[in-house]
């Protein structure tokens, strides 16, 4: 204590937060090593997809060829869509078979991935299911093999797994997705094409599935 009368009262005060810090660093130390495990109750509550599949507004109407029709139907969550489709050759453009809907009220980040291909179709087919925002016009440009142009992405459906590009769908909105095909002339082509893309959409770092 004699230390301390001798210290001026600026010193005194340095020196007794110097012991302080001192102090709480061992005690910060000290407790380091207990540890204390808190009860913590988790409730989860499951939503439905925010962002899913409706059937488009051609959706069952006629296809080519008798008896057959357009088929869009989303699965039972409404995060894939099985196609069905009658195409003939050269090109066949099918609008709006389906729309994908945001029904929450925050933007989304929506990929595309492919889980079963458009089957038997001839080698040089293109088969491409294309995004467009809602009552946006529709074009094909170039020629022999036209493509469609004015799309916010196109999916090919020949190649299964992840599309790497994502459509940002604002919250309360909707985008409708087309397919077009395009086959040689003479190449022989099923009765049928089916396909099954499924929906992945993210906030940010999270994906849904």
């Amino acid at each position: 204590m004699k230390k301390f009368t001798s210290l001026s009262p600026n010193r005194r005060d340095i020196f007794i937060a110097a012991i302080a810090v001192t102090i709480a660093l061992a005690i910060s130390i000290a407790y380091a090593n207990v540890f204390v495990y808190a009860p913590i109750e988790i409730t989860l509550q499951p939503v439905n997809p925010p962002v899913y599949f409706e059937q488009g507004s051609n959706a069952g109407k006629p296809d080519l060829g008798p008896n057959n029709v357009i088929t869009a139907n989303p699965g039972p969550n409404k995060e894939s869509l099985a196609v069905v489709i009658h195409p003939t050759y050269q090109t066949t453009y099918y609008k709006n078979i389906s729309i994908v809907i945001n029904s929450d009220n925050k933007a989304y980040y929506v990929y595309f991935k492919v889980q079963d291909v458009l089957n038997n179709l001839p080698t040089g087919s293109i088969a491409l299911l294309c995004v467009y925002g809602s009552n946006a016009p529709r074009s094909l440009t170039g020629w022999p093999v036209p493509s469609p142009t004015g799309a916010l992405l196109c999916v090919d459906l020949l190649q299964t797994g992840l599309n790497p590009n994502s459509v940002t769908l604002n919250a309360n909105s909707k985008v409708e997705l087309d397919i077009c095909i395009y086959t040689r002339r003479y190449l022989s082509i099923p009765d049928d094409l089916q396909a099954q893309p499924d929906l992945h959409t993210n906030t940010g770092d999270t994906t849904i599935e």
